[in-house]
């Protein structure tokens, strides 16, 4: 699934909350305020939580490169876009200069590591212009998301980063 498509469902979500919200206000209106409002409230905040948890599902684990619960790990397709990428060469190669700011400032949890290796490899990864574009056409062989393909990599960099903590 493309980036167009998550946003439609993101803004899917938005809608459906706010048409909730603006609903829950106008019944609102001539009621008294006090211990009902509050239950709203909580309700709302239940709802929001539950949209969340239901987005960081659909975003994580609706991906075709990966499956499982805790941990996550790659399937028969985002095996072969490692290995034709040589993600855990990439990984091996990267790992070993993040160990330390990763276990001084995220921690050691497996968790916590999977969850740095997402952001990092939204946020900033260190890709050299080639790998860039072994990127690029390897998400357009596979028929996936540049996003798939960088969440190969950031599960290749998550395992080498935990075998090297352990060492």
């Amino acid at each position: 699934m493309d980036m167009e498509n998550y946003t439609w469902v993101f803004l899917a979500i938005v809608a459906l909350f706010t048409v909730i919200n603006s609903l829950i206000s106008i019944s609102d209106r001539g009621q008294e305020k006090g211990e009902w409002k509050g239950s709203v409230n909580s309700r709302l905040d239940a709802l929001e939580r539950g949209l969340k948890d239901i987005l960081d599902l659909f975003l994580k684990r609706g991906s075709p490169v990966a499956e499982g619960a805790s941990p996550l790990t790659l399937t028969k397709l985002g095996k072969d876009i490692s290995e034709e990428i040589s993600a855990r060469k990439w990984a091996n190669s990267l790992a070993e200069s993040l160990v330390k700011e990763i276990v001084e400032v995220i921690g050691k949890s497996p968790y916590e590591v999977e969850e740095y290796c997402f952001q990092y490899m939204r946020e900033n990864p260190e890709l050299s212009e080639n790998m860039k574009q072994e990127v690029k056409k390897i998400a357009y062989e596979k028929g996936v998301a540049q996003r798939d393909v960088l969440d190969v990599l950031a599960l290749e960099l998550r395992d080498e980063i935990i075998s090297n903590i352990h060492k």
